[in-house]
């Protein structure tokens, strides 16, 4: 009975240590500490800062950022372009413009993380992207 039990035991190891390897290991990106600051007395620019963390390297990082409004409308948007990016964790400030209308307010943070350049022209037939994000986040704004 014993030698039942060590053995279910370690088989049930192997594979919890499996899938916690390879759901981890799919990303092994993370964000962090999101800020978002009015640049200009405007109101034309956002400051967008956060902190990315990585617990690989990256030959190469696409991260799209988006400023949503209550309605789900784009309010203003940016990117950063990463090569050689290795494990750790990164501070990020990213300037993004107005693209709308300039009385509405951001209530939402939508970064996305692409293996390769990103492309809005390329779209599925439905209209949506054909690129496959590799990470995203949405984060409320307060």
């Amino acid at each position: 009975m014993d030698k039942k039990l060590s053995v279910i035991l370690i088989i049930t190891a192997i594979m919890l240590f499996y899938i916690g390897t390879t759901m981890f290991y799919n990303t092994g990106l993370g964000v962090t500490d999101i800020n978002l600051d009015e640049k200009d007395s405007n109101g034309t620019q956002y400051q967008l800062s956060f902190m990315l963390r990585s617990v690989r390297s990256f030959e190469f990082l696409d991260c799209e950022y988006r400023l949503l409004s209550e309605d789900n409308q784009e309010i203003a948007k940016g990117s950063t372009i990463f090569t050689d990016l290795k494990d750790g964790s990164f501070t990020i400030n990213e300037t993004l413009n107005k693209t709308t209308d300039l009385s509405k307010t951001p209530k939402e943070v939508e970064i996305r993380v692409y293996q390769e350049k990103f492309d809005p022209q390329q779209k599925n037939a439905d209209g949506s992207y054909s690129q496959k994000v590799f990470f995203e986040q949405r984060t409320p704004i307060s």
